[in-house]
């Protein structure tokens, strides 16, 4: 997660499967969200397909000049 807290993707969706970790700041629609093993599975499949090495965009040497 973005402070650290949670190591792995798979760690993220327990915290949030879960319904965080009760605090005195943790909002109140926080709710634990249930989800079967294979959901986890699959969610966790889905995330991981978006890792890589993202959009590589070439620029033009020149620009166009318009007239």
């Amino acid at each position: 997660m973005h402070d650290g807290s949670e190591k792995t993707l798979a760690d993220v969706i327990e915290y949030y499967d879960r319904g965080g970790n009760r605090n005195p700041n943790l909002d109140d629609q926080m709710k634990p969200l249930g989800l079967s093993p294979q959901e986890r599975t699959d969610l966790l499949a889905l995330l991981d397909a978006f890792e890589g090495e993202g959009w590589k965009v070439t620029a033009p040497i020149q620009l166009p000049v318009e007239p």
